[in-house]
């Protein structure tokens, strides 16, 4: 996924902060997200769940880059944008 890095197996950053992590207890596998300064937790165990915290991880880390560039945009789309 586009801006995370995976720095440690299973471990991945956004810039110089850590964004996502996965670990196995005995309830089964887990990923927790930064949500904030909050730490969502989403188990991962079957397709569905997967896809679950995938959903959530494209909103959290869109939602990071709007905040980032919150400021005008302008942006040119098809032949004729320049015009």
């Amino acid at each position: 996924m586009d801006g995370l890095t995976e720095k440690k197996r299973g471990t991945f950053y956004r810039k110089s902060s850590a964004f996502l992590h996965f670990h196995e207890d005995p309830a089964g596998l887990f990923a927790d997200v930064r949500d904030g300064d909050d730490w969502k937790r989403f188990p991962v165990n079957t397709a569905r769940e997967q896809r679950t915290l995938l959903g959530r991880v494209r909103t959290l880390a869109g939602r990071s880059i709007r905040k980032r560039n919150s400021g005008p945009t302008t942006r040119s789309v098809g032949p004729l944008a320049s015009s």
